[in-house]
């Protein structure tokens, strides 16, 4: 099984016993009935950092909302204030 991109295998169960993989391989004896395999997927949260001094600040926000994280596909708007002493475009 392969996740789409941005996500990863979050738990893989037959039945309802778990599997821990090994190797990166999930593997299970079959038992003597029917077996449901189920995968569980979650979204990879990437971390965001902004580089802040006494120049200005830049937060990252998604939908209006401040975030230190971000997912695949996700929109993040960069909200850039200088100081007061300083302009967003210099120009000479």
């Amino acid at each position: 099984m392969t996740p789409d991109i941005g996500y990863y295998i979050k738990s893989v169960k037959y039945n309802d016993t778990e599997i821990e993989p090994v190797d990166g391989a999930y593997s299970f004896a079959v038992p003597d009935s029917n077996v449901t395999v189920t995968a569980k997927f979650a979204q990879i949260p990437y971390s965001l950092s902004t580089n802040n001094n006494e120049l200005g600040t830049i937060s990252a926000k998604i939908d209006g909302n401040d975030t230190t994280t971000a997912h695949y596909d996700d929109t993040v708007t960069l909200d850039i204030s200088p100081a007061d002493d300083y302009l967003k475009n210099a120009q000479a």
